[in-house]
């Protein structure tokens, strides 16, 4: 019975840390401004967005939702973005630049059509200080990975581990990447394989056995991934976020990352040559999808407690629950939890959920908010967003939490001494009385017993994430250790 509960429990744990809410509302208190001597607020100006995220259509509508701004979206893969910023340079007509990339910025910057001096007032971790611009002429908002290989399960039993592998004849004609003079992060892609492979001289000779193998050149992602779902192609590489949303959307496709992998980091940036308006709601933009992924006041202050709650011993959480059940406005108001099996688990639950929280809060405070963002903008809704978005990555430390729960509830012993039912003893309670009482046959057996059925219940939940766990969910794990 403690098993099954502490299972339900522990899901429950999983489903709030999962959950995430769009933080944008609190930049819309200053979105409208109201001319001197006017008796009729301005007009806000559109803020043209050029963007090839692959959910930016579900950012910009958030934004326009919450801000009231109008927001014009011209979505495409950054090498025809930054042709049309370079075509309309004397005269342009867009406001803000969000791509993947920072070589696409820094060209755009020395040309000196980057607002420079705009930062955002956040707090920026390690690789966000060492991604932003000395002259901060845009600001790094997160990373992706170039290149995921994504290909058809139904097609491809067994996908190819190694980039060396793609050379292989079984492959010939079945790969199909973007073209680097079209694509932006295709570009530092082949220069991570270059360095990775030792030089330019054993890139071009990699490079040119896969095209000697067959390989497809298409312009995007879009155009990439098309291929693939058309059988076209077998294999594709392409962007982190563009795979992982086609993934989302459509339940054939997997993605697999080989090992190396580039990581690009993702920006923005704002026309320096935009009415001061339009440069305004930029930054409330950048503002706005920086604010979604910083923790609030009230999240610092409940990681507080709940980090405090740790240093708590078992006897100080028994006792305290013996003082506030055993009341006499407890009976007035019905609640006669004194002395029954339920005050035991919800004691028990209490205690382990600080510690259990913080084995969870470091995986989830690394999932990047493009898993679901992108799973939003192909269709699917918020559940099946997280489950198909976030759950795989966070399974097998879930996994882990419960196991660290079971085993730490199993044989608890202060809270189960002070709070246990009468004639219903936990197998703690059962083992200390026996050998208290010089019963140390029957309270051995009885822990060789507890420690075999332990041992038994952690080979059983390992075993079934195994046989029961899809392939990519067990392979995020052996990528992170690896």
């Amino acid at each position: 019975m403690n098993r099954t509960t502490w299972r339900k429990r522990l899901l429950g744990i999983s489903g709030l840390a999962g959950a995430a809410a769009l933080a944008v509302a609190g930049c819309s208190s200053s979105s409208t401004t109201t001319s001197t001597g006017s008796s009729s607020p301005a007009a806000k100006v559109p803020l043209v967005v050029y963007s090839a995220q692959g959910y930016d259509k579900a950012m910009t509508a958030a934004f326009q939702k919450a801000t009231g701004i109008p927001v014009k979206l011209d979505d495409n893969s950054t090498g025809p973005l930054l042709t049309q910023i370079e075509a309309s340079k004397n005269n342009p007509n867009w406001g803000l630049l969000w791509v993947d990339g920072a070589t696409a910025f820094a060209g755009l910057d020395q040309q000196g059509l980057l607002l420079k001096g705009f930062e955002p007032g956040v707090t920026w971790n390690s690789l966000g200080t060492q991604s932003l611009p000395a002259d901060k002429s845009y600001t790094p908002t997160g990373v992706t990975l170039m290149a995921a290989l994504v290909y058809d399960k139904t097609k491809v039993a067994s996908p190819p581990t190694t980039w060396q592998a793609l050379t292989q004849s079984q492959w010939k004609g079945a790969i199909g990447m973007n073209d680097p003079s079209q694509s932006g992060p295709t570009y530092p892609f082949i220069a991570g394989m270059m360095n990775h492979l030792g030089g330019v001289s054993a890139g071009q000779q990699y490079f040119t056995k896969l095209k000697s193998n067959g390989l497809v050149i298409h312009p995007t992602n879009g155009p990439t991934l098309q291929a693939l779902t058309s059988g076209q192609i077998k294999l594709a590489l392409v962007q982190s976020s563009a795979g992982i949303g086609a993934a989302l959307g459509d339940k054939k496709l997997a993605v697999r990352y080989l090992n190396p992998v580039t990581i690009l980091p993702s920006a923005i940036g704002i026309d320096a040559k935009a009415p001061a308006a339009e440069q305004a709601e930029a930054k409330k933009f950048i503002a706005a999808r920086l604010l979604t992924q910083r923790p609030t006041r009230s999240t610092r202050v409940l990681d507080f407690l709940l980090l405090s709650a740790v240093a708590l011993p078992s006897v100080v959480f028994g006792a305290g629950y013996i003082f506030a059940y055993n009341l006499p406005i407890m009976s007035t108001l019905g609640i006669n939890l004194y002395q029954t099996v339920l005050l035991l688990v919800i004691a028990y639950t209490a205690s382990s959920l600080p510690t259990n929280s913080r084995v969870l809060v470091g995986v989830v405070s690394q999932l990047q908010p493009s898993l679901k963002e992108a799973a939003r903008t192909h269709g699917a809704g918020e559940l099946v967003a997280w489950a198909r978005g976030v759950l795989p990555v966070v399974s097998w430390p879930i996994v882990m939490a419960f196991l660290l729960t079971f085993c730490g509830v199993f044989l608890e012993l202060p809270l189960s001494q002070l709070l246990y039912a009468p004639n219903s003893p936990p197998l703690s309670v059962a083992i200390e009385d026996n050998l208290s009482n010089y019963h140390f046959g029957v309270g051995m057996a009885q822990s060789v017993l507890a420690v075999a059925i332990a041992l038994a219940a952690v080979a059983a939940v390992f075993g079934g994430y195994r046989l029961l766990a899809p392939a990519g969910w067990r392979r995020i794990g052996e990528t992170t250790r690896g």
